[in-house]
């Protein structure tokens, strides 16, 4: 027979009392309720033990074990983020972490994996050739969600960098070892805010 230390149940139509004497005999545990999805009301539990246990054990800790189901929990971070139902699972009701309930949810959040590359997604939302359907289908719901901050976000990103360009060095007076750098931003300088690009085209100053 089978036995593990760290496993993955769901039982259905079951309350929080009946769940009640595994979590008492888990040593980390975290669990949440589903009410949204198109089934019948059931708890996600995963939980980890200090002795190793069989599949049977483990459903028979649920009171009314015999709408309850264990699995070997492989990866704890993948399997905790299904709790929620995160982007990765486009097709299924979303919950909030707030909804989770556990002994210890920095042990479930534990080596969790980047889904994207910081630089990379930036370097997207800067990239007027792509549109919205292609960064869609890359980021998943997460962008669709909140598309409206990251394009400000990414304007903002844009105005600086477009600012900074126009800042212009003195180079008659300047001192690298001087106590402070000369600096010049054009006062005319214009944005659209829309985009964050410069709209106007000013000549160099000149003293």
């Amino acid at each position: 027979m089978d036995r593990f230390y760290s496993f993955k149940v769901v039982t259905y139509n079951t309350n929080e009392s009946e769940i009640q004497p595994l979590l008492d005999k888990a040593f980390k545990y975290a669990w949440i309720l589903h009410d949204k999805d198109k089934t019948d009301p059931h708890i996600h539990i995963l939980c980890t033990f200090k002795q190793n246990k069989s599949f049977e054990q483990v459903r028979k800790m649920v009171e009314g074990s015999q709408n309850t189901f264990a699995q070997q929990m492989k990866d704890k971070y993948q399997d905790f983020i299904y709790l929620v139902h995160s982007e990765d699972f486009p097709d299924k009701a979303l919950y909030n972490e707030t909804d989770i309930h556990s002994n210890d949810m920095s042990f479930f959040q534990r080596g969790a994996k980047k889904s994207v590359d910081n630089e990379e997604f930036l370097l997207d939302l800067l990239n007027p050739h792509m549109t919205y359907r292609e960064r869609a289908i890359k980021y998943g719901r997460d962008y669709i969600r909140n598309c409206n901050l990251y394009t400000k976000f990414a304007q903002k990103v844009r105005t600086e960098e477009n600012m900074l360009s126009q800042v212009e060095y003195d180079n008659s007076s300047f001192n690298p070892f001087a106590t402070q750098t000369q600096l010049q931003i054009n006062p005319d300088l214009q944005v659209d805010p829309d985009t964050g690009e410069i709209i106007n085209d000013h000549k160099k100053s000149e003293d």
